[in-house]
């Protein structure tokens, strides 16, 4: 899919998180030559010790992985295109029936298609303004549920923070992923094309950044893959 414009994390915030995944990278790699040399040595606590060490590298550097790169955010032929976590708001598999290797595994992603003309709200905000401004059938509230509820402090203290960007539909369906960390110029490209495309779209925001965008503003041209 070639698509006009492209929102994702931001490019300081991946290039730092690169930064970190190499380092990581090669800290693995010096543990793994370790436990090569402890096993010839028989130094079995040592091996198992480096052993441990790796495997909770990897699992984290896979989440940090999960976290920045794989999601995003497209406008493309009139449609709102959004790459989401199937958790709809964490990289790990939340989900998983052994919560103690629930924050070990990086989640799934899922690739949602909406076309403009059937978007009849769309809403940028905390998890709080969006449940002020939805319906109190939307299955948003019924999704963000768990996470309010849940008694994992990382996790609530995480969903509470992050901005959202939710779309609502003409046949009551709701779609939403954060958009923690995007690049704003590029969530701004797609929303001004957005709301150029079906001007009868409810837009409402609690973030400065876009409550000034409006119908109106100049579209921006197709084949602008704003990542940077």
């Amino acid at each position: 899919m070639n698509g006009e414009i492209t929102a994702r994390t931001s490019g300081k915030y991946r290039r730092i998180n690169t930064i970190f995944v190499a380092v990581s990278t090669a800290v693995m790699i010096v543990g793994i030559i370790g436990i090569i040399y402890s096993i010839a040595h028989s130094s079995w606590l040592f091996a198992a010790s480096y052993f441990i060490g790796l495997i909770l590298l990897f699992t984290y550097v896979m989440i940090r992985v999960n976290t920045v790169y794989t999601t995003y955010l497209m406008y493309d032929d009139d449609c709102v295109v959004m790459k989401n976590w199937t958790n709809d708001f964490l990289p790990y598999d939340v989900g998983n029936k052994f919560k103690v290797l629930s924050e070990f595994i990086p989640a799934r992603t899922k690739i949602t298609e909406i076309p403009v003309e059937e978007i009849d709200k769309v809403l940028i905000g905390t998890k709080n303004f969006i449940k002020r401004n939805v319906d109190g059938d939307d299955l948003f509230l019924e999704r963000i549920a768990p996470y309010e509820k849940t008694k994992d402090y990382y996790q609530k203290r995480t969903v509470s923070g992050m901005d959202i960007f939710y779309v609502h539909t003409i046949d009551n369906e709701s779609y939403y992923m954060p958009i923690m960390n995007f690049n704003t110029k590029a969530v701004k490209k797609i929303l001004t094309n957005t709301l150029l495309a079906n001007p009868e779209i409810d837009f409402r925001s609690s973030s400065r950044t876009y409550r000034t965008i409006r119908p109106g503003m100049p579209r921006y041209d197709k084949y602008d893959k704003t990542e940077e």
